[in-house]
C-alpha cells in the first residue's frame, strides 16, 4: 500500500497541479458569482413582469458561477488528469 512512498512528500506528490488549478477556479467563480448576482437581481426585480425571490437569485447566480468556473478551468483539469495518468503508468518525469 502506498507504492513505497511515505511521509509528507508522498502526500503532496502530484498534488501541486491540483492546487494550482484551485486559485484560478476560485477567482473565476467568485468574480462571476458577483456578476450573476447583479444580473439576476436586475432580471428578477419586476421590470419584466415577474419577481424572483432572493434565494432563487442566489441559487441561479451560484449555478452560473460554478458552470463558468468549470468551463474556464477545464484545460487545467485535463492537464492534471493527464499528468496523473502518466505518473501512474510509470513515467519518471512528466513532459
Amino acid at each position: 500500500a502506498g507504492g513505497g512512498h511515505r511521509g509528507v512528500i508522498a502526500f503532496w506528490k502530484g498534488n501541486s497541479v491540483a492546487v494550482m488549478r484551485v486559485f484560478p477556479y476560485l477567482g473565476v467563480q467568485l468574480a462571476s458569482n458577483d456578476y450573476y448576482k447583479k444580473a439576476a437581481a436586475l432580471a428578477g426585480d419586476g421590470r419584466f413582469g415577474f419577481r424572483v425571490s432572493g434565494e432563487v437569485q442566489r441559487f441561479v447566480a451560484g449555478g452560473g458561477a460554478g458552470m463558468t468556473a468549470v468551463m474556464t478551468t477545464y484545460p487545467l483539469d485535463m492537464a492534471r488528469a493527464r499528468m496523473a495518468l502518466l505518473l501512474e503508468q510509470g513515467a519518471l518525469r512528466v513532459p
